[in-house]
């Protein structure tokens, strides 16, 4: 902790979190580019309690029970890119 000359400004944070994430891809090249599928989870659970060490009445719940869910599907085509040259 940094120093602090007054007791009561001191604050402790104690975070806790859990975090989950997958991603799934398939491909298929073409003569014309590449095709591929996916999808991708990311699910997430956070916890944050501030304290002051020196005062055992203080709490402050901050940002407690967040969740952070998201799912997403996605397709790209990638097209090679041709350079011409010209002399």
């Amino acid at each position: 902790m940094r120093l602090n000359s007054n007791p009561e400004k001191y604050r402790r944070n104690t975070p806790t979190g859990m975090t989950t994430n997958f991603k799934f891809t398939i491909g298929k090249a073409f003569s014309s580019g590449d095709l591929s599928f996916g999808l991708g989870e990311y699910l997430a659970e956070h916890d944050s309690v501030i304290t002051n060490p020196n005062n055992a009445m203080f709490a402050v719940v901050n940002f407690n029970d967040v969740k952070d869910n998201r799912f997403g599907l996605f397709a790209p085509w990638q097209k090679p890119i041709v350079i011409l040259k010209f002399s």
